[in-house]
């Protein structure tokens, strides 16, 4: 049995074999940590949670942005809706394809829309045209030794329709 006198490693006097209390730092410091952690955990539940406004399709990036969204839906009427007559028609021609019929839209692609990032990089407006920039990074994380991302930049010509803007070039954002 120990003594009285007997002291512990950091020189604080024993009373007894289960006298030594933790430090009341290190709980703080420990108590801060859980904390911060939930703060941070929480955080990004409320962040995923707010929803995106819809874009400005009073404006050629809005057209755009609104374009990508609902191609990756596969939301066809929608994607045709955006596009302007000369953009309808050298996509729908009846001899393109050489079948008669319009063509369908793109097929999507098999990717996730998790795996893709478009940032719109400029835009310029001339009268009633515009061209917007893009930069479209896809994410391959099929491979969990060697992930990887590529990246290519896209112009899209846009032109203004009855006051609206519309999307002037068949355009495939994968």
């Amino acid at each position: 049995m120990p003594s009285d006198d007997a002291y512990n490693i950091i020189g604080k006097r024993k009373t007894g074999e289960h006298a030594i209390k933790p430090d009341r730092f290190v709980v703080g410091l420990a108590i801060f940590t859980v904390l911060l952690v939930a703060l941070g955990l929480g955080s990004v539940v409320v962040l995923q949670r707010q929803r995106v406004p819809p874009p400005d399709l009073g404006t050629p990036d809005g057209v755009v942005v609104a374009y990508v969204q609902a191609y990756r839906a596969g939301q066809d009427q929608e994607v045709r809706a955006l596009y302007s007559q000369r953009a309808l028609q050298l996509n729908e021609a009846p001899g393109s394809a050489g079948t008669g019929k319009p063509l369908p839209i793109a097929p999507r692609p098999v990717q996730s829309d998790a795996s893709q990032r478009v940032q719109i990089l400029d835009t310029r407006v001339t009268g009633d045209a515009a061209t917007v920039d893009l930069s479209i990074t896809t994410f391959r994380t099929d491979s969990p030794v060697f992930p990887s991302e590529y990246s290519y930049r896209y112009s899209v010509a846009l032109v203004r329709e009855n006051g609206q803007w519309r999307i002037d070039q068949p355009f495939y954002p994968f």
